[in-house]
């Protein structure tokens, strides 16, 4: 994420956090701008999502001539072509839901993303990425994943 690194703690768990998730299977590839795009758009309006973060939409970006993919606070995403499957989207999709005032990869960004693959992939993938957590000491939260007012039935927070 392009945030003003003076303002955010320390984010010392980044490694951490790229070696569990390269542990896990990264997900469908999704090889287009377009089916990049028509993946976060169905991730973003769905109901679950819009009851914690409202309505937000999303610009997917082929990310030509970035080594790493980006995301910034407007939603704009950059994905090169090494970072077009689904655990790499939803990465970047944490990184545009997660408070600029916590840390990039802290434990809040890291319970962001786990409930992004929870409920946009599935619940064997994220049990698979909480486990390598664990493995690789990376502490995550819910405290920054938003209850909704009226929760959904079946919602898992």
């Amino acid at each position: 994420m392009t945030d003003d690194p003076d303002r955010r703690p320390r984010d010392n768990q980044r490694a951490r956090l790229y070696r569990a998730e390269d542990e896990v299977d990264p997900g469908r590839r999704l090889p287009t701008v377009e089916k990049l795009q028509a993946y976060v758009d169905d991730v973003a309006g769905g109901d679950w999502f819009r009851a914690r973060w409202g309505p937000r939409s999303f610009e997917v970006r082929p990310g030509h001539g970035h080594r790493r993919a980006t995301a910034d606070r407007d939603g704009v995403l950059q994905l090169p072509r090494w970072a077009r499957s689904e655990v790499v989207v939803l990465h970047e999709v944490a990184h545009c839901l997660t408070p600029t005032d916590l840390a990039a990869h802290g434990p809040e960004y890291a319970g962001v993303l786990l409930a992004l693959v929870r409920r946009a992939v599935d619940p064997a993938r994220a049990q698979s990425l909480e486990d390598a957590f664990a493995r690789h000491r990376v502490r995550w939260t819910l405290a920054a994943v938003p209850v909704p007012a009226t929760r959904l039935s079946g919602s898992l927070r």
